[in-house]
């Protein structure tokens, strides 16, 4: 038999091959990871919001720009993680599996499962140690069946105009000011009492002590108000004596972005078109 017509050849070129879809290649690749029923999983957690989980989704988050090739920036909110990937540092710069959508989005979700998850067990165990004062314990059989397994489904999809990678993450930290301000009401007020009320009603209402608490929502920690970022930057640390310096990623509260359009571009290269 032909070695070029073999079964899994032929398989391979016509059918799986076929129903792939590739990005773009030279542009930006946006890929979006949201956690999946997250309402239901953090049902149990603090409110409004769960300084536990958010540092679990940043580091979720820090994860994923270490092992995603071409990562450049992370934006992070609520259950949602936003990366910005490149493939245009220089001509020979690869794209992420080659900008097939099917590999992105399956990989990127399974990593931030993975990941989430991990970080999330650490979590019951150090919780465990802090309810027995330190004493030594053994994580059960019932531990390991209450313990909920989050999910994460992606996205992927290319934005090739500069303008509207800053205006995606615009939109995106538009969103989370709108959620945290929703959480905010939801933990005080009941959902009859906040039916019908806008963002500006809650945030007024909260101050005034309308639910029986004074809630100042401008108060409240800026990553929870509008997101986090998880950039790269330069680091010098000692080794052998000598100053070394290298890249490292970091987590950090990004500024308002309409108030501050040159903020991602100091992480993310700009691609600049000829005038024509």
């Amino acid at each position: 038999m032909n070695k070029n017509d073999s079964l899994g050849d032929r398989i391979k070129n016509n059918y799986e091959s076929r129903s792939q879809t590739h990005l773009p290649r030279r542009t930006y690749t946006i890929v979006r990871l949201d956690g999946k029923s997250f309402s239901r999983y953090t049902k149990n957690l603090q409110r409004p919001y769960d300084l536990g989980l958010m540092a679990d989704i940043d580091e979720t988050a820090k994860f994923l720009c270490e092992n995603i090739q071409g990562c450049k920036l992370a934006y992070v909110q609520s259950d949602e993680i936003s990366l910005v990937l490149t493939d245009f540092d220089n001509m020979l710069t690869d794209a992420w599996f080659d900008g097939n959508v099917q590999k992105i989005t399956s990989v990127s979700a399974s990593l931030a499962t993975a990941k989430f998850n991990h970080l999330r067990m650490k979590q019951l165990i150090v919780n465990r140690i802090t309810d027995s004062h330190g004493q030594s314990f053994t994580i059960n059989v019932q531990d390991y069946q209450n313990f909920s397994l989050a999910h994460f489904d992606s996205r992927a999809f290319s934005i090739p105009d500069p303008t509207e990678v800053h205006n995606y993450f615009v939109f995106r930290q538009k969103d989370a000011i709108r959620n945290s301000i929703q959480m905010t009401g939801q933990a005080y007020f009941s959902p009859k009492m906040l039916h019908g009320k806008s963002c500006e009603d809650i945030v007024r209402e909260l101050a005034n002590g309308d639910s029986g608490h004074e809630v100042v929502w401008s108060d409240l920690p800026k990553g929870f108000q509008q997101g986090r970022c998880v950039v790269k930057v330069k680091e010098t640390v000692t080794c052998d004596g000598k100053p070394i310096e290298r890249s490292v990623w970091k987590i950090t509260t990004p500024p308002v972005f309409t108030n501050a359009p040159d903020f991602i571009w100091c992480y993310v290269p700009k691609i600049v078109y000829p005038n024509c």
